[in-house]
């Protein structure tokens, strides 16, 4: 279990972490409503498929035009197949991470302490070639343990492919 929650911490503050690559190319679409204002994050739209140590784990991640960047970690003992990954499903073998960050340093992510609109993603499609889905969710951002704001992601999209 540590393995799995260890795979999705890293891929999740790998995508974090990344600068968008002006010259980069997308490699599919990613679209959300975040606080009721529309937004698209086609900007390097992609997703990377990851087995190591027996753990599979899909990132998909985009940033809009004034940077912004949504991201979303699957990682479980199973390939990531159709079907719905919750955050609230936490300790059955899947983990689901999701996070929207803001330059320079501002990241939101989902609230292990809340028992309301967990962040949640369904898998409509996937091949070799690409993962299509939704997702939505509410993702907090926190000084030290307490939440000072809330970002509302709904209507979410995601048609990407893998490199």
């Amino acid at each position: 279990m540590q393995k799995i929650f260890f795979l999705a911490l890293v891929l999740f503050l790998a995508f974090v972490s990344c600068k968008k690559d002006s010259s980069s190319t997308s490699s599919g679409s990613i679209s959300a409503t975040v606080n009721d204002t529309s937004a698209t994050f086609n900007n390097s739209a992609l997703a990377i498929n990851t087995t190591a140590n027996g753990v599979y784990g899909i990132s998909i991640t985009g940033f809009a035009d004034n940077s912004n960047q949504i991201s979303i970690n699957i990682s479980g003992p199973n390939p990531v197949t159709t079907g719905t990954y919750s955050f609230s499903t936490r300790g059955t073998g899947d983990q689901l991470s999701m996070g929207y960050s803001i330059p320079p340093n501002i990241t939101y992510i989902q609230d292990s302490t809340s028992t309301a609109n967990y962040a949640t993603v369904v898998i409509t499609a996937i091949s070799s070639t690409s993962v299509q889905g939704t997702f939505t969710g509410d993702l907090k951002l926190f000084s030290g343990t307490s939440v000072v704001k809330t970002k509302s992601v709904t209507n979410g999209t995601f048609n990407v492919k893998f490199p």
